[in-house]
C-alpha cells in the first residue's frame, strides 16, 4: 500500500484519498470520555457543547491546559 504525507490538496491531485487518522483517534477518544461520564450519570453531548465559552477561553489563555487539539 503506498502511503503518503503531502497536504490534502496534493494527495488529491495526484489521485489518492487523505485520510485523518489522528482526527479518528480523538473521536475514539471523546466517545469513551462520554461512555466513561454516563457510568457516573453525567451526560455530556459533545455536539452541544458551545465553541464561545467564556470560561474555556479564559482558561485556554492563562495556559492551564496541557493539551488542546
Amino acid at each position: 500500500m503506498a502511503v503518503v504525507q503531502y497536504s490534502m490538496k496534493y494527495a488529491e491531485a495526484a489521485g489518492l484519498v487523505k485520510f485523518d487518522f489522528l482526527g479518528l483517534k480523538t473521536l475514539t477518544v471523546i466517545s469513551k470520555c462520554c461512555q466513561l461520564l454516563a457510568e457516573q450519570d453525567i451526560t455530556v453531548d459533545p455536539l452541544d457543547l458551545p465553541l464561545d465559552d467564556p470560561e474555556t477561553y479564559e482558561m485556554l489563555s492563562k495556559v492551564m491546559s496541557t493539551v488542546i487539539f
